[in-house]
């Protein structure tokens, strides 16, 4: 049960106000319940896109550090609007296509056409990649990660930072060596990141 003095991670938007993180994760369909959390305490940062939320909280009775993704902070009808730019871009690109035949193309003079022609593809081509690109974040499903903590110490860890692009997650965690910093990713796990010399 939570007592009043308790503290709580929260998100702030400008549309949204102050919620609790959990009660955001809840709304996206992932119970932190479900996987053992009792309480998500405290952020410690926070992608540039606003979507990847890092910090820790208390999991089986133990303090860990976690990784929430919130992918529809990007609000659904403008994800469904980019979706829409994007098939349109696709539709037009036929479109044109179909109207100028090959023979209009390559006819004498017709090099400025095709040049015109080639920009535009171009650019609707881009613009599908990153219509296609950004309403796949939108749609993407929300999760919470707990990231475990460095071998050899007590369990105890916590995230403190994570990179721009939310791929990269900095904190403390407890090794043989004592309190050890870390690096995290999705792809290597948690490493420690040593000491300096000199120290106790």
């Amino acid at each position: 049960m939570r007592r009043p003095w308790d503290t709580a991670a929260f998100l702030w938007t400008s549309d949204g106000g102050l919620q609790r993180l959990w009660d955001v994760l809840v709304a996206e369909g992932v119970d932190p319940a479900a996987d053992g959390w009792t309480d998500l305490y405290s952020v410690g940062g926070i992608s540039a896109d606003g979507n990847t939320i890092v910090g820790y909280g208390i999991r089986n009775d133990i303090r860990e550090a976690f990784v929430a993704v919130i992918p529809t902070i990007v609000p659904a009808p403008a994800a469904g609007a980019l979706a829409l730019l994007g098939v349109s871009s696709i539709l037009l690109l036929r479109w044109r296509s179909l109207r100028r035949p090959n023979k209009f193309l390559w006819a004498p003079g017709g090099f400025r056409a095709r040049r015109r022609i080639m920009r535009s593809n171009v650019c609707a081509f881009l613009a599908i990649l990153l219509c296609t690109s950004a309403a796949a974040r939108a749609f993407a499903a929300a999760s919470l990660t707990p990231l475990g903590d460095l071998p050899g110490g007590i369990f105890d860890s916590f995230a403190a930072g994570v990179s721009a692009d939310g791929a990269t997650v900095v904190g403390r965690g407890s090794s043989a060596n004592g309190n050890e910093a870390f690096r995290w990713t999705a792809g290597g796990g948690m490493v420690g990141l040593g000491d300096l010399p000199g120290g106790c």
